[in-house]
């Protein structure tokens, strides 16, 4: 559930990307009952879902594991193919129960990613039946999940995925007549072409999910080739702590604080092959210097 307040009064929510988890079939997963004991002991009030599967399925189960350690629910999250006539009956599923799920535990958006056709190393864009097909696909669900479950569907432009680029993303907003909301990754959307800051000023009725990442510059240079894949890239250390980077961290402040923004802000640094402690540390260190910089608070815990 999103805060009431400006930017500067939002609680910081962390995922478990953060702390290296892309999949719950990975072999050396992070077990989510540490996850959820980490975030908190963090300084996070809030966390994303991550990869359906991953925390708890079922809405009683899920808030009650949030509830042991004072946790929210920042937002839903689904990655699909969505350039398809017919996006298939798991995808549809899954759909479905990541939103009755969110709902159930009372977050309000539901983040999604399309997928594009893919190379051996990078993307291949969508072609126009592809991309017509998957902004269909987009304004119907948007609309089914909010009559069916109250829930905002908040799009997520991302690295080797359909919507990457400012271009990319402007077009979406175009096709989709501005019904589909944004999810601002300002390091991912940064690292293609795209200025973060500006964005939010400009569309700052659709931005309502925040996502924070930095950029390591040397990598940064390899990732604007666009020769690299983007699991490569973050193996490589493409993001790095809050404030160590490329992105104007006090821009981006200024902006939410402007603009009044008052919905999540996720910290995200897939600190991939971290330890456990590690990933923890990286986590609590990026949530001070975040609110150094304004740019969110954390809350004192008792427990």
């Amino acid at each position: 559930m999103s805060e009431v307040g400006d930017g500067q009064r939002t609680t910081l929510a962390t995922s478990p990307d953060a702390f290296g988890v892309w999949s719950p079939a990975d072999a050396d997963v992070l077990p989510w009952p540490q996850f959820l004991r980490a975030a908190a002991a963090a300084g996070y009030s809030s966390v994303e879902l991550g990869p359906y599967g991953y925390l708890p399925t079922t809405g009683s189960e899920l808030a009650d594991a949030l509830a042991q350690h004072n946790l929210r629910m920042a937002g839903g999250y689904v990655v699909g193919s969505f350039h398809t006539p017919d996006p298939g009956d798991e995808l549809l599923q899954e759909l479905v129960d990541v939103a009755a799920l969110t709902k159930a535990v009372g977050a309000e958006n539901l983040v999604i990613i399309a997928r594009a056709p893919s190379k051996t190393q990078r993307r291949d864009p969508l072609d126009t039946e592809g991309w017509r097909l998957m902004t269909a696909n987009l304004l119907r669900i948007n609309r089914q999940v909010a009559e069916a479950y109250g829930l905002r569907l908040v799009y997520h432009p991302h690295r080797d995925m359909a919507v990457e680029t400012r271009g990319e993303t402007e077009r979406l907003i175009e096709d989709t007549r501005g019904e589909v909301a944004i999810c601002m990754d300002v390091g991912q959307y940064q690292s293609t072409d795209g200025d973060p800051v500006a964005f939010i000023r400009e569309h700052r009725d659709l931005v309502r999910h925040i996502h924070i990442r930095d950029l390591q510059p040397a990598v940064l240079t390899k990732a604007r080739a666009g020769e690299t894949s983007f699991h490569q890239l973050v193996k490589d250390g493409l993001f790095c702590d809050p404030g160590e980077g490329e992105v104007d961290l006090d821009g981006v402040s200024a902006a939410l604080q402007e603009v009044a923004y008052d919905g999540p802000i996720v910290v995200e640094r897939s600190p991939l092959g971290a330890s456990l402690d590690q990933a923890q540390v990286i986590a609590a260190r990026s949530a001070q210097r975040l609110v150094a910089a304004g740019i969110g608070r954390i809350v004192p815990r008792d427990d």
